[in-house]
C-alpha cells in the first residue's frame, strides 16, 4: 500500500470514504511505502508528521509490517536521510 498514491485519490475524489475506512482497516496489508505527494502527482517528497498515511504506517509497523520510505534520498543530507527514518521508528 502505498500511501502516496491514497493521499492522491483522495485528493481527486476517486476514492470513497468506504474503501479507504476498509483498507486502513484491512489486517493483511503486506507491505507500505511512505512518502509524500503533493497534489495529484506522486512526487516521492521526503514524508513530515502529520502528513496523511504516516501515523497509519507507523501503527502498522508496531505490527510488524515493513514500511518502505520511498522519497528520493540521494540529493538529501546524512541528517534529513536520519530524519525519515526517526520520523517512523521513534513512534514505535
Amino acid at each position: 500500500v502505498d500511501v502516496a498514491h491514497i493521499d492522491i485519490q483522495r485528493r481527486l475524489g476517486s476514492m470513497s470514504d468506504v474503501t479507504l475506512k476498509r483498507l486502513l482497516a484491512y489486517n493483511n496489508v503486506q507491505e507500505i511505502h511512505v512518502s509524500l505527494s503533493t497534489g495529484t502527482k506522486d512526487s516521492h517528497k521526503p514524508a513530515r508528521a502529520g502528513d496523511w498515511g504516516v501515523e497509519w504506517a507507523c501503527e502498522k509497523l508496531k505490527d510488524r509490517v515493513p514500511v518502505i520510505i520511498e522519497c528520493v534520498m540521494n540529493k538529501m543530507s546524512r541528517n534529513e536521510r536520519l530524519d525519515q527514518i526517526e520520523l517512523l521508528l521513534g513512534k514505535v
